[in-house]
């Protein structure tokens, strides 16, 4: 019987598993930081002042988190494409952060 099929066969998931997982959520989480300012600087929205900090404030949570948990995972074979993925967002995240500094008319 192969140990795939053993009755002793336990998965077990480490929190080293999970970062590349946590990559990706946090690069998530930045970009959308970005799509808030984005609507922001572009719509005639005029949402209390609350509410415009708290969703600039995952900006940097994001993109710092993302490139972090994202480093990490790269040195796990299991996690590495997640990895890249957290990575990758983290890097359109400062794209899109940097294209949006760049279009505002002073």
């Amino acid at each position: 019987m192969s140990p795939v099929h053993s009755a002793t066969h336990v998965s077990r998931s480490t929190p080293e598993m999970h970062l590349g997982i946590w990559s990706i959520v946090l690069g998530v989480l930045g970009f959308a930081a970005v799509g808030w300012g984005w609507y922001l600087t572009y719509t005639t929205a005029d949402p209390p002042e609350w509410s415009r900090i708290a969703g600039l404030a995952f900006l940097p949570i994001g993109l710092f988190g993302a490139l972090g948990t994202g480093i990490a995972a790269l040195r796990l074979p299991r996690t590495r494409v997640a990895g890249f993925v957290g990575l990758a967002l983290a890097g359109l995240t400062v794209l899109s952060f940097v294209l949006l500094m760049n279009s505002v008319p002073y």
